[in-house]
């Protein structure tokens, strides 16, 4: 085959392999370019994005929608405390008002009764002694012997409250034979020296009836001139006997003093006898 045969049959060898070789000379920097111009869109992009995101934030922070926000947040917080104090107000106002009508109820339920415990031990006592109680013990008993006739005694006593609460006085006439008994200015104190009963001397009474003292089973009267003497007044009683009473109000764990004039006389001879039995229930 001749030279211009070879030609013939590859007519574009050279010039394709002048283009091969312009492609693998030129193509790295063809790449370069490329890549930069990429790179160059994303910083764009990314300032872009930053500005949009600066513009933003300087209206957020700067605009009114930012005050109302403040705002709407400061006034939620207002109203939910002002809900929570009501809500704590009414609950408090609620348990007082419960307390009030249990204290209430205990009240009424237990006015027939004479004690009830309390948490520190000690015994309330709910309602007064009355005609229909038992005296369970006595105090200090008083007969002609320690009481003789004839002259005024004045008999002092104690006792030491065991509750904080109520208690009785009780003056019970018991044996009177052949005697009249006089019985008046009884005190009962404290340390402070006041008198916890009223009418003690019974200067206060309504006629023969001792005021503010209740009568059991007692046929005893007021003189307000007492026979003994007249200065004063006194409660009279004979062979019938009786029992008259007062309460008062006490203090766990204080002394009380009673005191009290006695007096009586014989109706016949030296036969006379008493017996004065004096209770603190």
């Amino acid at each position: 085959m001749s030279i211009f045969q070879k030609r013939s049959i590859y007519p574009y060898s050279n010039q394709w392999s002048t283009d091969k070789t312009n492609i693998h000379q030129f193509g790295h920097s063809s790449t370069v370019c490329i890549d930069d111009d990429r790179s160059s869109r994303d910083d764009n992009r990314t300032r872009g994005d930053l500005f949009i995101c600066m513009q933003f934030c300087s209206w957020f922070f700067s605009s009114t929608f930012l005050q109302g926000f403040l705002l709407g947040i400061l006034t939620g917080s207002i109203l939910l405390a002002t809900i929570i104090s009501l809500w704590l107000t009414s609950s408090v106002t609620t348990m007082t008002l419960n307390m009030s009508n249990i204290v209430s109820t205990t009240s009424s339920i237990t006015t027939s009764s004479t004690s009830m415990p309390t948490s520190s031990g000690t015994t309330t006592t709910t309602s007064a002694f009355n005609c229909a109680s038992t005296i369970t013990s006595t105090l200090k008993s008083y007969t002609e012997t320690n009481c003789p006739k004839n002259i005024w005694h004045t008999f002092p006593n104690s006792f030491i409250a065991s509750y904080t609460g109520i208690q009785t006085l009780v003056f019970s006439f018991n044996d009177i034979k052949h005697a009249i008994m006089y019985l008046t200015n009884i005190r009962v104190h404290d340390t402070s020296n006041v008198q916890l009963l009223t009418n003690g001397n019974f200067s206060s009474s309504s006629g023969i009836t001792p005021t503010n003292w209740l009568k059991c089973s007692d046929n005893g009267q007021v003189d307000a001139t007492c026979d003994v003497n007249p200065t004063i007044a006194c409660y009279t009683i004979s062979t019938d006997g009786g029992t008259i009473l007062q309460s008062f109000s006490v203090v766990f764990g204080v002394n009380y003093t009673i005191e009290f004039d006695l007096y009586h006389i014989s109706t016949s001879g030296n036969s006379d006898s008493i017996t004065l039995d004096v209770s603190i229930i």
